[in-house]
């Protein structure tokens, strides 16, 4: 858009300045007959009349007060917009490009929505204590499966007509939390545990669905049971929003599954007793391991071991910063001794455990040095194994076969 031209000129002559003035006055009453229609928008919305947005530009400036400036801050008021249901909004955004405005939602989860279409209003250049330029924009949204369920769940509102994936999951969600024993009674802790195991064990990780589809999210998990990363990710946070008061986010970047390839990836991070903590029960579905051994890997991490093989732009998510490996440690079931390892097993084999979970550090796990197993339990014939992990601490799974 091209700005106007509001330079001065000093007029001597009176009848020029007579018919100057009579000028001004058809081309005003001209431009307040005249609309300009966006094309791709829906004319109801976006028609906007020349002279409003003439004197929207020279009246309504923007200031650091209402300016969005970096995409993270701009990402965060049209996710914002979305979640509160609104069908389109105008942001003031600085420190971005057009292309950064035009792939806005390639910075966001889409867990509540995503926008549809954009049109850049206007431009300005002069503005005080901003550098740059600064975009005036209007995105129109649309709400996705996760807003109408959590709005009829939780805060009484009908799905609208059409919705009909949002409906089959508002309808089949409250069974799924009794099956998952989600409640607010529990600790956070316990909860988290629950929610991850019951995903990695009822949900199958199918890399042939459509990744744009809404297979690949909430819908695919929880009625399908065959999704993406997408899908495990925006399951877990829906259950945790509609069965407790817990907060949970969803982190987009790049995840290394172990092939050495880094690919598109989302992944959690939920908030347990005060602390931020990364979770990932993509990566912790059995297809990544061997022989059907889940473990919790990625249950409660730092942002340290998960940057060994993931990637995310920090200014977008929480940090994570205080204790890893968190089931391990709130459990009992970290050892940096042979000794201790093999102690935890012992206790754990008497109990029948099907599945042996140890976070070691500073020793190696081999299947010579497991040969006690079949000598405390002459049950068992065999044992399946993995030992998982790129950082110094490794767990080590060990799945009895009797």
């Amino acid at each position: 858009m091209r700005r106007l031209n509001n330079e001065k000129r000093n007029i001597t002559n009176n009848n020029r300045v007579h018919s100057r003035r009579l000028h001004t006055v058809v081309v005003l009453l001209l431009l307040m007959a005249t609309t300009v229609t966006f094309s791709g928008c829906s004319e109801d919305v976006y028609q906007y009349p020349v002279v409003g947005r003439v004197i929207d530009h020279y009246f309504n400036k923007p200031n650091q007060d209402n300016t969005a400036v970096g995409l993270p801050a701009v990402t965060a008021e049209v996710d914002k917009a979305i979640e509160q249901g609104e069908d389109h909004m105008i942001v003031l955004a600085a420190s971005v490009t057009d292309k950064d405005i035009a792939n806005i939602a390639m910075n966001m989860s889409g867990y509540w929505g995503i926008p549809e279409l954009y049109e850049i209003i206007d431009k300005y250049d002069d503005i005080d204590g901003i550098d740059g330029t600064v975009y005036k924009v209007r995105y129109t949204l649309k709400q996705s499966n996760n807003y109408y369920v959590y709005n009829n769940l939780v805060n009484g509102k009908d799905i609208p007509e059409g919705e009909d994936q949002a409906k089959q999951i508002a309808g089949s969600l409250q069974g799924i939390i009794s099956a998952i024993g989600l409640s607010n009674d529990k600790t956070n802790f316990e909860n988290a545990r629950a929610l991850h195991d019951w995903l990695v064990n009822n949900i199958d990780y199918d890399e042939t669905i459509d990744a744009a589809s809404t297979s690949n999210g909430s819908f695919g998990a929880l009625i399908g049971r065959k999704t993406m990363c997408q899908g495990y990710a925006e399951a877990m946070k829906l259950l945790i929003n509609v069965a407790t008061d817990m907060d949970c986010e969803i982190m987009i970047g790049e995840g290394d599954s172990g092939t050495g390839n880094y690919e598109p990836h989302a992944w959690n991070q939920m908030k347990i007793d005060g602390n931020w903590y990364q979770f990932d029960a993509t990566f912790d579905d059995p297809v990544k391991n061997v022989d059907g051994i889940f473990n919790h890997y990625y249950f409660g991490q730092s942002d340290a071991v998960m940057k060994l093989d993931h990637n995310w732009e920090a200014g977008y998510f929480n940090t994570c910063s205080t204790d890893d490996f968190i089931y391990y440690r709130f459990q009992g079931l970290f050892a940096d001794d042979y000794a201790s390892f093999k102690t935890k097993i012992q206790s754990m084999l008497a109990s029948k455990a099907p599945v042996m979970e140890v976070a070691i550090k500073g020793f190696e796990v081999t299947q010579s040095n497991m040969q006690f197993v079949f000598n405390d339990d002459p049950s068992i014939h065999s044992i399946n194994w993995s030992s998982t992990g790129k950082s110094d601490i490794r767990v080590v799974s060990i799945a009895p076969i009797r």
